[in-house]
């Protein structure tokens, strides 16, 4: 059974440890694609990563916990003229493997020191191909480095959200 409470207390990685322990990814999807239009085809490009949404909720009739992961992709010409816009959501769901009381700060932690480094490498395939589909050079993201996962000012004021 998997309960999640509003709790506002520091998070401790006991209570990070514990949410792992309890869970084990049963599937990644993607849930949401938004691309286009394609404003030019140039020979090369640059392309950065330049919104993340977080957002996580329970389906406790089946025990599962969902994470859902949504980011923007800037396509733009060499001069910094944008050609496209892509943003995709990925779904990740967790299985809960054992009874699991716990906060949604703990969960917060839970993602941001565990799930995303899961479902990264998805993310980066997804935009490697999306970006050849769209008849651009593939773009292929830099690995994630965790000294470069503390959030931005704006990420920072923006609690990570409720699936609704």
């Amino acid at each position: 059974m998997l309960t999640i409470t509003d709790d506002s207390k520091t998070v401790s990685p006991a209570e990070v440890a514990r949410i792992i322990d309890a869970t084990s990814l049963a599937n990644v999807r993607v849930d949401e694609v938004r691309a286009g239009p394609v404003k030019a085809t140039p020979d090369s490009i640059t392309a950065g990563i330049v919104h993340k949404e977080i957002s996580f909720g329970p389906l406790p009739d089946v025990n599962m916990l969902l994470v859902r992961v949504e980011h923007t992709l800037s396509c733009r010409t060499q001069g910094e003229t944008e050609i496209v816009s892509i943003t995709a959501a990925h779904i990740a769901a967790f299985r809960v493997i054992e009874d699991l009381d716990t906060t949604r700060g703990a969960v917060s932690a839970w993602i941001d020191a565990n799930v995303y480094f899961q479902l990264y490498p998805y993310v980066r395939q997804f935009f490697t191909e999306m970006t050849t589909m769209l008849g651009l050079p593939p773009v292929t993201l830099d690995y994630l480095h965790r000294d470069l996962r503390s959030p931005t000012d704006a990420e920072a004021s923006q609690p990570t959200g409720a699936i609704s």
